[in-house]
């Protein structure tokens, strides 16, 4: 006999859920049905019983000391299979592994729904502090086929795709703005190539993050780039300068290239600048040239008995790489407006005063996966590039993409399981000389 609860989540159009209170979870015994082993009839349970889940204390409270990737994965196809969202790290790999891994092909494609679904999951729990990224990623092979019948009330595929659009743009995980991508890949039944791009523009949260690729290696390619737009954002450089109180009105300039001789000092070609307020201890009206950081206009420093500390967060070059910086390059100034020239704190102790730290941050991802049965022969290569991906946000893997690898004659390394893909996710039984790809890697065949 199979159980299951009587909801969406579980393929049914139904929304039987249960109710929380005070870390209790009570379920009415008739929101689930059951059915016999071979049968596809259900029968309702009965309202006679209930279930009954009580959480540990400390339930919804964030675990300290737990930073890092948070993901979620739902594959869609005629119905949803979720993973719920944990921490990605290297011992917790296997089970994001092993999800893609087992997922299996079927009719219909819940584009909409999956999405739909996405959403909502990404925003229930609460994350660190120090959460700096919220995101969904949507891999899709065509267009939606079967969400009205979880969301009828949408109508359209058209009013569904718009209504997503708008609830991206609307959705806030812990105030941050939702990021969302879509990687299209379409199959050879998408006919409708207005609505294709229509729904992966209407699932991104801005037109750049909308992708249309041709093969398996485009869909890699758009990941890697998503790869290392969140690594450079989760890792961030902080510095802090500890300096003698300052005199109110005064701007003052930190140069950040080793500019010690006042006559040069307007030679520097990085420095922050701003006038200080000694009523809540700021620097007001900011200037960063050569680099940026996330501490904005207004800076406020922290007390230390005498002397106060500026704490500039994220700070980044003109490239938007992490800003390099050693300690020795930093230098105070103050501006001494009757002379028009600039006097430099010789008692700044650099070793002592000045602290550079990487800090990595927090990012919360949903992995949306088509696993529509129009993959076809592309489907074990799309697990292999979603593992790929996963590979690497657990910080290890392989972070270049896929591998390319020289094979004399098609010889494959023993033990290797022989199975060739062109790059358009297509099998290839008898592979002849020319670029394939096997067990995830480029191969190249002399």
């Amino acid at each position: 006999m199979v159980v299951t609860q009587r909801c969406t989540e579980n393929g049914v159009n139904e929304s039987y859920y249960g109710t929380m209170k005070d870390g209790v979870i009570t379920i009415p015994g008739n929101y689930f049905r059951y059915n016999q082993e071979g049968s596809t009839s259900y029968t309702n349970c009965s309202s006679n019983r209930q279930c009954v889940i009580t959480l540990p204390e400390g339930y919804n409270e964030p675990i300290e000391g737990y930073n890092g990737i948070f993901m979620g994965i739902i594959s869609f196809s005629d119905h949803l299979d979720n993973l719920p969202i944990s921490i990605l790290n290297k011992g917790t790999e296997p089970t994001f592994i092993d999800f893609v891994n087992n997922m299996e092909m079927a009719n219909a494609t819940l584009l909409y729904y999956a999405v739909d679904r996405a959403i909502t999951t990404l925003a229930k729990p609460e994350y660190p502090s120090n959460l700096s990224n919220a995101m969904i990623i949507t891999f899709t092979d065509g267009l939606d086929q079967g969400s009205l019948a979880m969301a009828p009330e949408h109508l359209t595929s058209r009013n569904y795709a718009e209504y997503l659009s708008n609830r991206i743009a609307s959705t806030k995980i812990q105030e941050l703005p939702l990021q969302a991508y879509t990687i299209g890949l379409k199959s050879g039944d998408v006919v409708d190539d207005d609505l294709f791009m229509l729904n992966l523009e209407s699932l991104s949260s801005k037109p750049e993050n909308a992708h249309s690729v041709t093969d398996i290696s485009g869909v890699q390619e758009e990941l890697m780039k998503i790869y290392e737009e969140l690594n450079k954002q989760i890792s961030q450089r902080v510095i802090s300068i500890k300096v003698p109180m300052m005199s109110h009105g005064d701007t003052f300039r930190f140069t950040l290239d080793s500019t010690v001789d006042a006559s040069k000092v307007n030679d520097s070609q990085i420095w922050i600048e701003g006038v200080f307020d000694i009523t809540d201890l700021s620097l007001n009206n900011v200037i960063y040239h050569g680099l940026t950081s996330s501490s904005g206009s207004k800076v406020t420093a922290e007390r230390d008995g005498v002397y106060i500390i500026f704490t500039f967060n994220d700070c980044r070059d003109e490239n938007g790489e992490i800003f390099e910086i050693e300690k020795d390059a930093i230098d105070q100034w103050t501006y001494i407006s009757s002379n028009n020239t600039w006097q430099h704190n010789i008692e700044n102790d650099k070793d002592g005063k000045i602290n550079i730290e990487d800090i990595s941050t927090s990012a919360a991802i949903m992995f949306v996966l088509d696993s529509s049965s129009s993959l076809g022969d592309l489907f074990p290569v799309l697990k292999e590039t979603a593992n790929s991906f996963i590979s690497r946000l657990a910080g290890g893997g392989d972070t270049n993409g896929i591998n390319s690898v020289v094979v004399d004659n098609g010889n494959i390394a023993p033990n290797t399981p022989v199975a060739y893909y062109n790059l358009q996710g297509v099998r290839v039984a008898q592979p002849t000389k020319g670029l394939y790809i096997v067990n995830g890697k480029k191969v190249v065949i002399k």
